[in-house]
């Protein structure tokens, strides 16, 4: 088994504060503190530099961290096929990599594959139960290196598909999110105008066209107002409080509306990135025949009401 203490190292170095990866752990801070400590007392050097305003990672810290996080997620893969591949007998194994409720964006599709090839294994693994969560560069890693069969993702237009094929399923919208009660979530719709008063985060690389055009400001001369996040700085909590202090998050409608007490306004005019399906050129019959299942039908759902 993985030491504990390095999922709670992780978070910390995320978070940048003991208190929110406590927070995240549902541990004490106290517990989260030592088990900080006691894993550079062990390692003999520091993790991270403390200060009123938080953690920072040392260099030394965010080497092995960031080194840590990987082999964390790629131990978790590793058991995750090794436990279906004990279970599975004779029976081929469909791995699928889908965000947030996969349950619910394709229900319909897995039983009826579940129905119509009952010799293949289905094995749906929900990004949320990986430290990767977000991160579409790490998902399409596991892709190539055969972790997975079929991704459910936004397209990467910086993602070189040199053995992968992507297929469009659907416009993701964006959105801003907000706490209730924000002077904006009663809004209909938001404009650029409508955020000039207010503290934005925009979060995510491979959108960065995007946002330039939504702020309609160049993404390396933004105003103080404008938060820009590197994807690896992204944290669920840290956003949620961002928004619960009046704070607008602008991100796609993926997930946005099962962050309770937020909600997701559309911007106006709407902007939208592709979503669809990726999955390796070679791929066997039986993740074809899954593709084109999913393809069969059209694919409406609502991004943005869906709840956990």
């Amino acid at each position: 088994m993985l030491d504990p203490r390095f999922k709670a190292c992780i978070l910390a170095g995320k978070c940048g504060s003991i208190s929110e990866a406590a927070n995240e752990l549902y541990l004490s801070k106290q517990a989260v503190k030592k088990q900080i400590d006691s894993l550079e007392n062990e390692l003999g050097f520091s993790l991270f530099y403390r200060s009123s305003k938080g953690l920072i990672m040392t260099p030394a810290g965010r080497l092995f961290l960031e080194g840590i996080e990987k082999m964390t997620d790629q131990y978790r893969q590793l058991v995750n096929r090794c436990i279906f591949s004990a279970k599975q007998g004779k029976k081929q194994v469909l791995t699928i990599l889908l965000p947030d409720h996969p349950k619910i964006y394709f229900e319909d599709d897995l039983v009826a594959y579940n129905t119509l090839y009952p010799d293949v294994l289905l094995n749906v693994i929900d990004t949320r139960n990986l430290m990767v969560l977000y991160n579409n560069t790490a998902r399409l890693r596991t892709l190539e290196e055969g972790v997975v069969d079929v991704i459910f993702a936004p397209y990467d237009p910086q993602y070189d598909p040199k053995t992968t094929v992507f297929r469009k399923l659907a416009d993701l919208r964006f959105y801003c999110v907000m706490k209730r009660g924000h002077p904006l979530s009663e809004k209909e719709f938001i404009t650029k105008e409508d955020l000039s008063p207010y503290q934005v985060w925009v979060n995510t690389v491979m959108d960065r066209e995007v946002y330039e055009h939504i702020i309609d400001q160049d993404i390396e001369q933004l105003p103080e107002r404008i938060i820009y996040a590197e994807k690896e700085l992204f944290s669920v909590p840290i956003m949620v409080s961002f928004c619960l202090n009046d704070g607008v998050f602008i991100n796609k409608g993926q997930f946005m509306e099962t962050l309770k007490p937020l909600v997701a306004v559309p911007f106006e005019p709407p902007f939208y990135v592709d979503s669809g399906i990726y999955y390796r050129k070679d791929a066997p019959e039986h993740v074809l025949n899954f593709v084109e299942m999913v393809f069969s039908h059209p694919w409406d759902y609502d991004m943005t009401s869906v709840t956990p």
